[in-house]
């Protein structure tokens, strides 16, 4: 069950940041390494989490995500800065609004399913 909600959360966090990327950029390549990069740390950060809050419990779950989320965008951005056009700055700035907007889609589907 638990391998079932990551690969929902996955999927979920490809399709909104994959689909702001396009709107965005209007470019495959862009659209592409955006996927790349999620496959890469979406899954890492999931289980990452999953250990910390086994590991410590339920109350290293904030903290965690917090910081999890802040190596994500540095390494997304990093990604984007050597495998895009893009500067610095905008691959920061990219990696930056993918994150909250997906970050917050997630959050919304979360206090969805609470009703």
């Amino acid at each position: 069950m638990v391998l079932l909600r990551m690969l929902l959360v996955m999927v979920l966090t490809m399709a909104v940041e994959c689909g702001l990327a396009a709107l965005v950029f209007r470019s495959r390549t862009i659209v592409w390494v955006v996927f790349l990069c999620n496959l890469l740390t979406n899954p890492a950060l999931n289980f990452l989490l999953v250990s910390a809050v086994q590991l410590f419990g339920p109350a290293a779950y904030p903290p965690g995500l917090v910081v999890l989320e802040l190596l994500v965008v540095a390494v997304e951005a990093r990604v984007l800065r050597l495998a895009t056009p893009l500067s610095a700055r905008t691959s920061w700035a990219a990696s930056l609004a993918l994150n909250a907007l997906s970050f917050a889609f997630g959050l919304a589907l979360a206090g969805l399913s609470w009703l």
